[in-house]
C-alpha cells in the first residue's frame, strides 16, 4: 500500500477550507493509497479539531495536529508583504523540522480541491531539486513556482540545512519581500525547483483559467481574493467545492444560499464587465478550453 504524507497549514478561520481539501483528497483516492495528514495548526478551536478528526470517516487515514511554536517564526512577523498572507503561510518553511517524515511531503494550500489520485504527483522524481511545483501564472514573468501546491524534498532540505538558508534570507530581506513565502521559496531555491505539469495546480479566477488547461486536471486552485465560499464569487468548480464541503463536519451553505450567490455573481460580473466577450482574455480562455469545465457552474 502506498503511503502519502500531506501537509496543510491553517488557523481557525481557514480550518473548514483545509477540511475541504482533505475531503477531496480522500474521496478521489485509490483503494491502495493510505494517507497521513499533517495539519500545522494555529490557534484551533476544539470544535475544529474534532471536525478534522471526523474526516477519518470518509476513509481510514491518520490525522496529526501539530502546533508550531510562534518563536519559530518571529522573523516572519517582520516581513512586509500582502495583507492576506498570515503567519500559517510560513509554516511550510519549517516542514523539515516540524514533520516526522523521512523523505518527502506534499504541501497543499487551503483554497484548492483535488480531483484525482495524487500518487502520480506525490512520487515524482525530484532529480536533486529542493522541491517541485507548477509555474505561477499571475506572478513574475521569469517562471516562478506557485507555492500553493509544493512537493517538498525533505531529505535534501535536511542534508543541505535548507531551513537555515531560508531564514537567513528572510532576516536579510524582510523589508524587501513582497510576496511572502512564495517569493522566499523561489529566491532561495532558484535553479533547484522542478517544474510540474499545469494539471497539478490549475489556477482559476472568474471565468478564466490562468493555466494551460488540461482536461485531465488533478488539482484546482482558487487563486486571488475571490474564493468559492464568498457570497457572490464567480468561478467554475464552485459546485464541486461545496460538494466536498458537504462531506465534512462543517457542512456546506444551503442550496438557497448557493443559488442566490450564483445569481448575484453573474449579475455583478456582467455589470462590471458588460462586454467581456470583447476582451482578449476571453478569447484566450476559449483557446485554453476553459469552457469544457463551465458545466461545473450548474
Amino acid at each position: 500500500m502506498s503511503i502519502l504524507n500531506i501537509c496543510l497549514a491553517c488557523d481557525d478561520n481557514y480550518a473548514k477550507y483545509a477540511g475541504v481539501v482533505i475531503a477531496s483528497v480522500l474521496l478521489n483516492s485509490k483503494e491502495d493509497e493510505s494517507f497521513v495528514f499533517h495539519i500545522l495548526a494555529y490557534h484551533l478551536s476544539e470544535e475544529n479539531i474534532a471536525n478534522f478528526l471526523a474526516l477519518k470517516n470518509l476513509k481510514n487515514c491518520e490525522i496529526k495536529i501539530i502546533t508550531p511554536t510562534e518563536d519559530f517564526f518571529e522573523v516572519c512577523k517582520e516581513v512586509r508583504t500582502l495583507s492576506h498572507i498570515t503567519l500559517p503561510s510560513y509554516f511550510r518553511l519549517r516542514a523539515a523540522s516540524l514533520l516526522d517524515v523521512e523523505d518527502r511531503v506534499l504541501y497543499l494550500d487551503s483554497d484548492i480541491i483535488v480531483e484525482k489520485s495524487l500518487s502520480e504527483l506525490y512520487f515524482t522524481d525530484f532529480e536533486d531539486n529542493f522541491c517541485a511545483g507548477v509555474v505561477d501564472h499571475l506572478g513574475r514573468s521569469d517562471g516562478i513556482i506557485n507555492s500553493g501546491v509544493l512537493l517538498i524534498n525533505l531529505k535534501k532540505w535536511r542534508e543541505e540545512n535548507a531551513e537555515k538558508l531560508i531564514f537567513d534570507y528572510i532576516e536579510q530581506n524582510k523589508e524587501k519581500i513582497s510576496c511572502g513565502d512564495q517569493e522566499i521559496i523561489n529566491d532561495v531555491f532558484k535553479g533547484k525547483i522542478l517544474q510540474l505539469p499545469d494539471m497539478w495546480n490549475v489556477q482559476t479566477l472568474n471565468f478564466y483559467s490562468f493555466s494551460t488547461y488540461e482536461m485531465n486536471y488533478g488539482i484546482v486552485h482558487f487563486i486571488g481574493g475571490s474564493k468559492p465560499w464568498l457570497f457572490g464569487s464567480f468561478m467554475p468548480f464552485k459546485k464541486k467545492f461545496f460538494y466536498y464541503m458537504s462531506k465534512t463536519g462543517w457542512g456546506s451553505p444551503s442550496a438557497l444560499w448557493q443559488f442566490v450567490s450564483n445569481v448575484y455573481s453573474y449579475l455583478r460580473y456582467l455589470k462590471r464587465v458588460p462586454f467581456f466577450w470583447l476582451r482578449p482574455r476571453f478569447f484566450k480562455a476559449l483557446q485554453n478550453g476553459v469552457f469544457r469545465y463551465l458545466k461545473s457552474f450548474n
